[in-house]
């Protein structure tokens, strides 16, 4: 049995849509999977994120955009 539903409006093509993550079981394992990738990702993405602030900031401007409310 497939698991996609088709999903139909008069005039428009079907458009088919899959089940969503709604067990215990695939929201965990998703959790897990972006966890796992952020920290796989952390070592590479923040120091140049840290680098670009130091940039800016040595450049003179703030490396926080600040804005004043009216």
């Amino acid at each position: 049995m497939s698991r996609l539903s088709e999903v139909s409006v008069e005039g428009l093509a079907p458009v088919y849509s899959s089940p969503s993550l709604s067990s215990l079981y695939n929201r965990f394992f998703k959790r897990v999977l972006d966890v796992f990738l952020v920290l796989l990702a952390a070592p590479f993405v923040l120091p140049l994120v840290l680098l670009m602030g130091l940039m800016i900031r040595r450049d003179g401007g703030s490396a926080f955009y600040t804005q004043d409310r009216i």
